[in-house]
């Protein structure tokens, strides 16, 4: 599974997340960012502005 952190640009809170395609969020087949409680936060290969990405990681 790929994880990852996000953190916000605007307010600097970040959240620990992991790829996923099992959310409502995902569209086609797209594997999306979720939180432990499958809050969707962007897709993986089409990251949000607001979002930085660091530490992604296989587990």
């Amino acid at each position: 599974m790929k994880r990852a952190t996000l953190k916000n640009v605007i307010n600097g809170q970040t959240v620990e997340v992991f790829a996923t395609t099992e959310s409502s969020a995902s569209s086609y087949g797209r594997e999306v960012w979720c939180d432990d409680d499958w809050n969707a936060y962007c897709e993986v290969n089409n990251p949000s502005p607001f979002y930085e990405i660091s530490n992604v990681r296989d587990e």
